[in-house]
């Protein structure tokens, strides 16, 4: 059995160097995630350190049945003490399809209701379920003749960083920045400027590449803590060895941005703060139309408002392309939007598919210096 790694789909090329990157391979890319050998190490490292992981499934066990009796009898041969006790709570997901389950709702009934039947009857209670932070979340893949069961072991999504202290409406997840920066060749030097800063998610992810710092290094809860089997001190064997790369950002590097938003603007520095990355930020209250970056940018990377986001109609788009037209013609540039209008207004060079939340999306490189760019697109 492998361990699964999940993420936002389109960056799963993107993972599968990560992971092979973080010495955990040998890594094998697949719908929306990619499959590494299971260890232990592994199941540490990629929970600590992957950017660009959602989440990391560890198997529990590949089960055969064909209708709902031969499920509940899967599920129920298993030995849940091990994972939990009366007290705790647990949830399950379902995803693929089976010729007997064609509702994974009602798959998880099933799954749900094996495990409490096994609770009352040696023990006379059972867990509850909890679907936003339970004890234990369970993932069941369905396949032709049968399916695999798997704890999540990462609990809440790895782009939870533990840095967030405000979030904005339409904040871009954490795992899908660090993915952009990654595809713009990103790699903690020299000067990033993000014109629409938001709460900062862009600017901080790349301070934390530039200074490298383990994406986990703020986060205190796991779900892999409550696992059989799990070393307190291996886990901060691991940890030791990954924060001590660690390291003061390169010389010359700034994260610059602007807003036309205080709050947003606010929030931004807050999480700087926490992420002990305020000394490279400079920060200010602009729209685009009024911003003018206090030192030249190399790289600008930035995720323009769009749809109930957008106050400004079609001329922000106008006024993106004079900005950026006005910059000096070294930089490098990578706009990220879900609005189909986009490509038509500003001319690009190539971009990749990306979906989140269900919003379909795409990376869109402009046709500037991007001989450089140091990973697939």
């Amino acid at each position: 059995m492998r361990l699964f790694v999940s993420c936002i789909p389109g960056l799963e090329s993107l993972l599968e160097q990560e992971l092979n990157e973080l010495g955990v391979g040998p890594a094998t890319k697949t719908g929306s995630g990619a499959y590494i050998p299971l260890s232990w190490d592994a199941l540490y490292k990629v929970n600590y350190a992957s950017r660009l992981a959602s989440r990391v499934l560890c198997p529990i066990a590949s089960m055969r049945f064909f209708d709902r009796e031969s499920l509940y009898q899967a599920i129920y041969e298993q030995e849940w003490s091990r994972w939990l006790t009366d007290s705790d709570s647990f949830s399950v997901d379902v995803d693929g399809q089976n010729p007997a389950f064609r509702n994974t709702h009602f798959a998880a009934l099933v799954v749900k209701d094996a495990i409490c039947d096994q609770f009352v009857q040696n023990q006379g209670k059972r867990p509850s379920i909890n679907l936003k932070t339970p004890t234990l979340h369970l993932h069941l893949l369905l396949r032709e003749e049968g399916g695999l069961l798997s704890v999540n072991t990462s609990g809440a999504p790895l782009y939870c960083r533990g840095w967030r202290r405000r979030s904005l409406e339409a904040t871009l997840p954490e795992s899908l920045a660090a993915g952009l920066l990654r595809i713009a060749g990103y790699s903690g030097e020299r000067v990033l400027c993000d014109p629409f800063c938001g709460s900062g998610t862009l600017l901080i992810e790349a301070g934390l590449i530039a200074t490298r710092t383990p994406s986990g290094y703020f986060r205190k809860k796991w779900n892999l803590f409550r696992m059989p089997g799990f070393s307190e001190a291996r886990w901060l064997e691991i940890k030791k060895e990954l924060d001590s790369e660690r390291r003061a950002a390169p010389e010359g590097t700034q994260l610059l941005g602007a807003d036309r938003d205080p709050a947003a603007l606010e929030a931004t520095r807050i999480h700087a703060e926490v992420c002990e990355l305020s000394h490279l930020l400079r920060l200010e209250q602009r729209s685009i139309r009024a911003y003018t970056p206090p030192v030249e940018p190399h790289l600008v990377v930035t995720d323009p408002p769009y749809g109930h986001r957008l106050e400004l109609g079609a001329q922000l788009y106008e006024q993106l392309k004079v900005w950026l037209g006005e910059r000096t013609e070294n930089e490098r540039t990578l706009l990220f939007s879900a609005d189909e209008n986009l490509e038509e207004q500003i001319p690009t060079s190539s971009s990749v598919a990306l979906s989140y939340g269900g919003l379909a999306a795409s990376a869109h490189l402009l046709a500037r210096d991007l001989s450089n760019l140091v990973c697939e697109v």
